[in-house]
């Protein structure tokens, strides 16, 4: 057998072995599943330009900062305390 043709079986059988493991690696990762998200709705301006959704947040009121404050303080303050003993 010929160089040539001993180089074209091992790359043939590489080729083979290459597509064997991907078939496998993609059976063992199971079905894929579809993203519960929708892809944002693209919005145009007045101008006919795209622009990419603005995502809307909800704001903390004031009494809802300040709870978040106060417990965030006796937290650290009881961290700080078992740190001394």
């Amino acid at each position: 057998m010929k160089r040539d043709e001993m180089e074209k079986f091992a790359r043939a059988g590489l080729d083979a072995e290459i597509a064997r493991l991907t078939a496998l690696r993609d059976a063992l990762s199971g079905p894929k599943r579809a993203s519960r998200k929708q892809a944002p709705a693209v919005a145009t301006s007045a101008d006919g330009d795209t622009q990419a959704p603005t995502r809307k947040r909800r704001k903390r009121t004031a009494a809802e900062r300040k709870a978040v404050s106060l417990r965030m303080k006796k937290y650290w303050a009881e961290r700080r305390k078992g740190e001394k003993k």
